[in-house]
């Protein structure tokens, strides 16, 4: 039994719903890898496609203005950029 196989059988057996969150990362990355492995290029639809894996919904890009990450001051040290179009661009 390799051990590759022995990965895959002991994911089917975690109930706890963090570690069923690590496993979703691990597919997703998995999956991601795989695409560039064809087509060594990071798309933003590949990017989307991933962490629609991760989160198991049909969630795209943000849309919504004005979200930022704060650290425990509540001072802002992180603005992501605003719509569609840019984060596209980029």
């Amino acid at each position: 039994m390799t051990i590759f196989y022995k990965a895959i059988v002991a994911d089917k057996m975690f109930d706890n719903p963090s570690n069923k969150e690590v496993i979703r990362y691990k597919e997703a990355l998995w999956q991601g890898l795989e695409t560039i492995d064809k087509k060594p290029f990071i798309s933003t639809n590949l990017c989307i496609e991933i962490v629609r894996s991760i989160k198991k919904n049909t969630a795209g890009i943000r849309t919504t203005p004005g979200t930022s990450l704060k650290n425990p001051q509540g001072e802002t040290i992180y603005t992501p950029p605003t719509g569609e179009a840019v984060i596209r661009d980029k």
